[in-house]
């Protein structure tokens, strides 16, 4: 009764292990797709910030020399 108990239990802690590993694996999997996401989405909103920074400057340069070619 005592070998069987312990080799229920060598299995047991062995399918355990490779649950882990597999659900490790799952989660690794997992966070570097959503590190992709937000690499992409930072770039996307660095993008914006240029284009409405660029707009703002645009719209200065526009009140401060504009006057002068009337």
């Amino acid at each position: 009764m005592i070998l069987n108990t312990e080799q229920n239990g060598a299995a047991k802690i062995q399918e355990d292990t490779e649950n882990l590993k597999q659900e490790f694996e799952k989660l690794m999997t997992d966070v570097q797709d959503i590190r992709q996401k937000l690499t992409s989405r930072a770039t996307q909103l660095e993008e914006i910030q240029k284009v409405y920074s660029s707009s703002i400057m645009h719209k200065r340069i526009e009140r401060i020399f504009l006057p002068w070619h009337s």
